[in-house]
């Protein structure tokens, strides 16, 4: 279903522009948003269907009025500009050339639709340590965002949203914590502001394996790589030598992802205990 009968995008616009200015929104705007918001349920629930055609079982949720309303105002956004009113996400233990694989399956997927999917590459320009590839698909007339993460970009986002639960939601957008020299939680030595910058600093070591692990696997899936063809004696002897060095990356790679896996999993127990 579009919008409500008689909700044009101006009007939709100025919904926005009441409920961003009003300290306490009337009740009619509020009514007035929940069928808006009932529209883009609609949408996000044939997105969900049409994923699941493809073979991708996406988690979904629309947002709720409180937090929509908390992002017209601080963002001081138009109501129909918002992208993200309604979103699926898809997690997946897979490298980033995989991920871009999804990413175009989805854009083929929707690629009928009036207007064509838009891709936010959120790991080129991370918001607050978020990374992910964000693909927005328009049904019924209406914007969905698609969210797809590999597993360690989806841990990380989940200890970053359970902190924000926790110390506000403003970590998410460049604030610092408040309280930020108080600990972390009761009996803990470390303080909020130091275990933001350490999650903080995993985000970024995230980053640097995936792209890593990208380079490395794009070596052995390479033809020539795999099968040079006929080589002289010293051509075996240098590709010899090639192929250990690569190996050895591979190995010290797997080695720094059981580390980094080892404190994201602890973190998230500790962010787990903190709830």
């Amino acid at each position: 279903m579009p919008l409500p009968e008689g909700i044009s995008r101006t009007q939709l616009d100025k919904l926005g522009e009441r409920l961003a200015a009003a300290d306490v929104p009337a009740d009619d705007d509020l009514d007035l948003l929940l069928d808006v918001l009932s529209a883009y349920q609609a949408a996000l629930v044939e997105v969900q269907a049409r994923l699941s055609r493809i073979g991708y079982h996406a988690t979904t949720r629309t947002k709720t009025t409180g937090v929509l309303v908390d992002k017209l105002r601080r963002e001081r956004s138009s109501l129909k500009s918002v992208q993200d009113i309604a979103g699926a996400r898809i997690v997946s233990d897979c490298d980033r050339d995989e991920q871009d694989d999804i990413v175009s399956e989805l854009v083929a997927q929707f690629h009928d639709e009036k207007r064509p999917p838009k891709i936010k590459d959120r790991r080129a320009e991370p918001s607050s340590g978020y990374r992910a590839v964000h693909v927005i698909v328009h049904v019924q007339d209406l914007p969905v965002e698609i969210q797809v993460r590999t597993q360690r970009q989806d841990t990380w986002a989940q200890i970053a949203e359970r902190l924000g639960d926790r110390w506000g939601r403003g970590i998410r957008y460049g604030q610092d914590p408040p309280d930020a020299d108080e600990p972390a939680h009761p009996g803990l030595k470390i303080t909020r502001r130091r275990l933001w910058t350490v999650v903080s600093n995993l985000s970024q070591r995230i980053d640097d394996f995936e792209e890593a692990q990208r380079m490395v696997n794009a070596i052995y899936r390479n033809d020539d790589f795999r099968d040079p063809g006929v080589l002289t004696e010293q051509q075996e002897l240098e590709r010899g030598s090639f192929q250990q060095q690569v190996s050895d990356l591979k190995q010290r790679l797997d080695d720094a992802e059981k580390d980094l896996m080892g404190e994201l999993s602890m973190i998230a127990a500790l962010t787990e205990i903190m709830e």
